[in-house]
Formats: structure tokens, C-alpha cells, sequence
């Protein structure tokens, strides 16, 4: 009995989170993107836009991403908004796309570090910032 419990919850949740990614080309990217992209991370060679599709909890949850050759990875709401930066750790994300308040304190405190992930959590109907050091 508890092997069926088992399997039968594994099965409903592998219905309930269901995620699948589609490679697009730029012109099929929102225009608040490919405006970013091309305003910030021009001079970077971009590996694939994609489209992550995700039913979770029975919502159709749409995300867009950018990859780099590099490993930065650029994560985008389905409105164009800025979700996440990774770069890894061959990259940095740039000054200017921080919040003022944020790179004032990095640069105050932490002079000898950069800011390798960024990511704006919006569960909380407020954006809460996050963000990871590297040297």
C-alpha cells in the first residue's frame, strides 16, 4: 500500500510541475527583451533564446531566457521584466543594470568583489532583490 501511495503521489506531481523549453529565433522574443539584450549584452555572442513553458499547480507559467556562449544566462517574465542574472563565474553583471542603492552599498563595503547572480524573487507582490558576490 505505501509503494502505491508512493507512486501515485510521484505521478501526481510529475503532472502537477510539467516544464517544457522551445528554442526560438530573436524576432520571436518580446520587444522589451530584445531591447535589453540588445542595450546591455550586445557585445556578447548569444547561444539561444528560448521559451520555458511550465504548468505548475495548473497555471501556464511563461518565461523567456537568453543564453550566452560565456554561461550568462538572462531569465525574463513573460511581460519583459528583468527575472535573473547568472554569469557564472567567467562573467559579471554590469553596474548600471543594478539598482543605484545596491551598487553604491557593493562598491562602499565589498570594493574587491563583483556581483555574479542577480534575480528579482516577485512572489511576495514586491519585488525582493537578491544578489551573489564573486571576486
Amino acid at each position: 500500500m505505501k509503494r502505491f501511495l508512493t507512486l501515485l503521489m510521484c505521478g501526481m506531481l510529475t503532472f502537477i510541475a510539467n516544464a517544457q523549453v522551445k528554442v526560438v529565433q530573436k524576432n520571436k522574443m518580446p520587444k522589451p527583451i530584445v531591447n535589453f539584450v540588445n542595450a546591455n549584452y550586445n557585445d556578447r555572442e548569444v547561444l539561444a533564446y528560448q521559451i520555458d513553458f511550465t504548468n505548475y499547480n495548473f497555471k501556464h507559467v511563461e518565461d523567456y531566457e537568453v543564453l550566452y556562449e560565456n554561461g550568462t544566462k538572462l531569465e525574463f517574465l513573460k511581460n519583459g521584466s528583468l527575472k535573473s542574472i547568472d554569469c557564472g563565474r567567467l562573467d559579471y553583471v554590469k553596474w548600471y543594470i543594478l539598482p543605484e542603492e545596491i551598487t553604491e552599498f557593493i562598491k562602499y563595503y565589498f570594493t574587491q568583489f563583483v556581483v555574479i547572480e542577480y534575480s528579482i524573487d516577485y512572489r511576495f507582490n514586491k519585488p525582493i532583490k537578491k544578489f551573489k558576490f564573486g571576486y
